[in-house]
């Protein structure tokens, strides 16, 4: 039951993320008539979120470019796949092509800093989703989850079922969200000296990468028996990994 409310509260918590950047589209965008007439002068609304290759993206994007076609503008998506400098040249690519907003999930929020600024000046407006940007980027909406809160509910979580652990900790260090939920959960099982972790794995939240990379680490003999698997993508792989050898 509790494992079924912290999905829950995980989903609402993703739900309400979309609606408020649907509503505040609505806000910069809305209140003008679209008529068949004038859809020759609908505005472009850019996007570019860090990967596509994971589904909470894909909602998020869905989700977006409903409400921007329904004020009658046009969504352009371009995906970074998780590459920082392909993300900065490819927001570049919206601008040139006349976007009045921008919505961006940051590959790597420092890298973005030039191009977002650029973005100001070009009078774009800059929504910022899922991860934050530092306080001197300009952006002029930031919308994210509490990552750092996630997981430290995670790590109470794991306290409740395990005294003690090997843990291996699947990261993402690019990504500011993925490092703040990285350390909530071990802030929070740190708290147990019984809790041990053996190793650190940089997997950019992806399956095609934390395979190999964690069969590496067994393969090499590393004795551990949990794996804190960052997001459910990477989980995926650990999961049928677990069905298969009872490792886990």
């Amino acid at each position: 039951m509790e494992k079924r409310n912290r999905f829950f509260r995980t989903g609402i918590v993703a739900v309400c993320n979309v609606v408020i950047l649907a509503v505040l589209l609505f806000f910069f965008f809305g209140g003008r008539d679209f008529s068949l007439g004038q859809k020759e002068d609908a505005r472009l609304i850019g996007a570019s979120y860090m990967t596509m290759n994971n589904e909470f993206y894909t909602i998020i994007s869905e989700e977006v470019a409903y409400r921007v076609e329904a004020e009658g503008d046009r969504m352009i998506l371009r995906d970074p796949a998780l590459d920082p400098v392909r993300q900065a040249s490819k927001i570049r690519e919206l601008l040139d092509m006349g976007i009045s907003a921008l919505v961006v999930a940051p590959a790597d929020a420092d890298s973005l800093a030039d191009v977002l600024t650029e973005a100001r000046d070009r009078g774009v407006k800059v929504i910022v989703v899922d991860t934050a940007v530092a306080d001197d980027i300009p952006a002029d909406c930031t919308i994210t989850s509490d990552n750092y809160e996630a997981g430290v509910i995670i790590g109470k979580y794991f306290l409740q079922k395990h005294n003690t652990a090997k843990l291996v900790v699947m990261t993402h260090e690019s990504a500011r969200s993925a490092r703040e939920r990285v350390g909530g959960f071990l802030d929070t099982v740190s708290a147990n000296e019984n809790i041990q972790v053996v190793k650190k794995i940089e997997c950019e939240g992806q399956v095609e990468i934390a395979m190999p990379r964690l069969q590496e680490a067994i393969d090499e003999g590393l004795d551990f028996d949990t794996v804190f698997c960052l997001n459910d993508l990477a989980g995926m792989w650990k999961t049928w990994k677990r069905k298969s050898a009872e490792r886990l």
